[in-house]
């Protein structure tokens, strides 16, 4: 697993992707079931999304869990 320490506060989906170690169709499921917050910073239909460090950190602890 990658250190996100070094990581900017806002991360990519790929960032997230890699830290986490899942497919992105796993992240896009994640943010359709609210269990990841994801926000737009484009203003195209296709506009980039960033996500919290923190609640990527958040998420990867509950998943640990269980």
């Amino acid at each position: 697993m990658e250190d996100i320490s070094q990581t900017p506060e806002w991360l990519t989906t790929k960032q997230v992707c890699q830290f986490l170690q899942v497919t992105r169709q796993t992240l896009y499921n994640w943010m359709r079931r609210k269990q990841l917050k994801a926000f737009k910073i484009s203003a195209s239909p296709h506009g980039h999304l960033r996500f919290l460090k923190s609640d990527v950190v958040k998420l990867r602890d509950e998943q640990c869990a269980q």
